[in-house]
């Protein structure tokens, strides 16, 4: 395929954030990272595991994207290490609706690109609204990221 525009995957890694345990109606946001190529996107590849109490069916684990300005500030708050937060003005970024299942493994993957460059800070933030603590094993939940550019090939 000549001059075909094809994704270039570039190597990601994985946030570090508190997801074990989370209680319902809050929220924990990542480690900021520094992305020093100002790659545009990312895939950004969630699971979550629901806690020993059956969490309500039809709520949601809800996604967000966090960036940190040119200000020094990160949206709604958020520091540059993981902590607590509420969102407030983050743009959402995907939503992981729930069966009434306890112990259940969610995964999904969301795309940074429909939200904008991602610009040299960014992050997520993870609220739980299901009813339920998250599971507290910390190995039953993860969020990592894979950079991609579109390319011509």
């Amino acid at each position: 395929m000549a001059n075909a525009i094809l994704t270039r995957i570039i190597s990601g890694a994985a946030f570090d954030i508190d997801i074990a345990a989370v209680p319902n109606a809050h929220a924990r946001s990542a480690s900021y990272v520094n992305n020093s190529g100002l790659y545009p996107a990312a895939i950004v590849s969630v699971q979550v595991t629901a806690g020993a109490n059956a969490p309500t069916v039809n709520t949601a684990y809800d996604y967000y994207l966090l960036r940190w300005n040119d200000q020094g500030k990160g949206t709604d708050g958020t520091n540059l290490v993981k902590s607590g937060w509420t969102p407030q003005n983050a743009v959402p970024l995907g939503s992981i609706v729930v069966s009434g299942v306890a112990n259940m493994i969610y995964v999904a993957e969301f795309d940074t690109a429909p939200l904008g460059p991602l610009g040299e800070f960014w992050s997520v933030g993870l609220k739980n609204t299901t009813g339920q603590a998250a599971h507290s094993t910390p190995s039953n939940h993860y969020i990592r990221f894979s950079y991609y550019y579109p390319e011509v090939q």
